[in-house]
């Protein structure tokens, strides 16, 4: 009996190996649910799906400006665009008038309004364009280019306000520099995910080095 030991182990592991194999196989494989969806179709599919809720004239400007994206990239594009809008905007609505003033070209008093409601907007064309990438390129899954987008580009941007706000209120020259950096961290961080393949898994980011490696370059 124990002359099959080994062959008895070399069988288990191949077995190993082959589920391990089909396992990343069925999990990489790229299969549009719906290849040949449209915009309009792909709302109508997260409004009745979803259960998000929204002020009617929200729903509706979102709805009103989402067009057919020329392919996938121009797909992700945009979403990162409706994202990165939401992600400045709630940053810089938690700062005084004073404040938005100074970010915001054009910003007046009493403009808070206009701007929960590019907010909201925007978070209804995210939600929408995710589903979209979805259902037509098979462009979403847990640990992907756009929840990597997420995680880092969330951080850098509260921090590239803070750092704007320095400079432009408290009159913090050195902020300047900062702030270019910080640009310079998301262009790169589009510029690079948006070429990712789909389904590719990232790590979690490492935040703290990314910090380190901005304070270096001060």
């Amino acid at each position: 009996m124990t002359d099959f030991y080994p062959l008895i182990a070399a069988l288990a592991i191949a077995v190993g190996v082959y589920l391990l194999r089909e396992r990343h196989r069925r999990r990489t494989r790229i299969q549009p649910a719906h290849p040949d969806l449209t915009m309009e179709e792909a709302w109508r599919l997260w409004r009745e799906e979803s259960g998000y809720t929204a002020p009617e004239d929200v729903l509706e400007q979102a709805r009103q400006s989402l067009e057919e994206a020329p392919g996938m990239e121009a797909l992700r594009r945009e979403l990162v665009r409706s994202f990165t809008t939401v992600l400045y905007l709630e940053t810089i609505l938690e700062l005084g008038e004073p404040e938005r003033k100074a970010l915001l070209k054009g910003y007046e008093e009493g403009l808070e309004p206009l701007l929960r409601k590019v907010v909201a907007v925007s978070n209804v064309r995210w939600r929408v364009l995710r589903e979209y990438g979805r259902l037509k390129y098979d462009d979403a899954s847990p640990e992907d280019w756009f929840e990597q987008y997420v995680q880092i580009a969330a951080p850098y941007i509260r921090e590239k306000v803070r750092l704007a706000r320095a400079f432009l209120v408290e009159f913090d020259q050195g902020a300047s520099r900062m702030v270019e950096i910080y640009d310079e961290l998301l262009h790169e961080l589009e510029t690079n995910l948006l070429k990712s393949r789909r389904k590719k898994r990232f790590a979690p980011p490492d935040l703290t080095t990314s910090r380190k490696n901005g304070d270096r370059n001060m």
